[in-house]
């Protein structure tokens, strides 16, 4: 299993272009996205 960490501190105008990155990512296996508000 892959995991991506975002850290995601005031990052209301980025976190789309950073889930979309992540989503567009052509891997096969088992993966999980946390996203880090500190």
């Amino acid at each position: 299993m892959i995991s991506v960490i975002i850290p995601a501190r005031n990052a209301a105008a980025t976190i789309a272009w950073s889930l979309a990155g992540v989503a567009g990512q052509d891997f096969d296996g088992e993966w999980e996205v946390i996203v880090v508000d500190d």
